[in-house]
């Protein structure tokens, strides 16, 4: 079967999107000059581990980092009498980990009745209204293709909506690539308000790429479908 276009693409840029892109998208930030950074193409990707510590109490999440879920699984009972083990129904506790200060993730918020949702006020007055997020991804595998430390062993681009159900129980074991997925796209129920779609990579060197949780990708170009709004 032959390939599309796209597929081809995608795979020439190693870009992944899971589900439809919503559009616009919004980003607030607490300093307008954070805003114009954004626009020149600048974009600060950091850590998951950053959002562990960060001092900024309406951001932190020290959950970031990991899955975890529960579904049907089965115990092991020891029988006493005929020295054995017997496997019976139970609970499985499924927790998947990420590789530490090697996944860079950036975080957008989507729309509530087609402007930026209130909840987002916390976050700053400044606002960046992306109005084509699918040709800012486009934009975002291409620089990473060329950027300088990324491009010697180039990692997937993802993005996805953030599911709120850390700790929940599943009614079946999620397949592996979706339990891979949910260990950077996953949070807990409470930060659901926030309506995060979130974009990930994870870096593929053997040294880390970043000594403070940050690292910055530079668009080709400025980011001329996006204007900034003030609350």
């Amino acid at each position: 079967m032959r390939q599309s276009l796209l597929d081809v693409w995608k795979y020439q840029h190693r870009l992944y999107v899971y589900g439809k892109i919503p559009a616009p998208l919004y980003r607030a930030f607490s300093k307008r000059e954070y805003a114009e950074e954004f626009c020149s193409g600048r974009i600060r990707f950091q850590t998951l581990e950053y959002y562990k510590v960060i001092e900024d109490s309406e951001r932190v999440d020290r959950t970031e980092g990991y899955s975890e879920i529960t579904a049907p699984g089965e115990s092991i009972v020891v029988d006493l009498e005929k020295q054995e083990l017997i496997s019976v129904p139970g609970v499985e506790n499924i927790y998947a980990p990420t590789f530490e200060k090697s996944h860079f993730i950036y975080c957008l918020s989507l729309p509530k009745n087609g402007c930026p949702d209130p909840e987002l006020y916390k976050f700053g007055s400044y606002f960046v209204k992306l109005n084509c997020p699918s040709i800012f991804l486009r934009d975002l595998a291409i620089a990473m293709q060329l950027d300088e430390k990324l491009n010697v062993n180039p990692p997937c681009l993802e993005a996805t909506k953030v599911v709120y159900d850390k700790f929940d129980h599943y009614d079946t074991k999620p397949k592996r690539a979706k339990l891979n997925r949910m260990r950077w796209s996953q949070k807990p129920s409470e930060y659901s308000p926030e309506r995060e779609y979130r974009i990930h990579f994870q870096a593929c060197t053997v040294e880390s790429i970043s000594e403070d949780d940050t690292y910055y990708i530079q668009l080709k170009e400025p980011v001329k479908y996006c204007e900034i709004l003030e609350a």
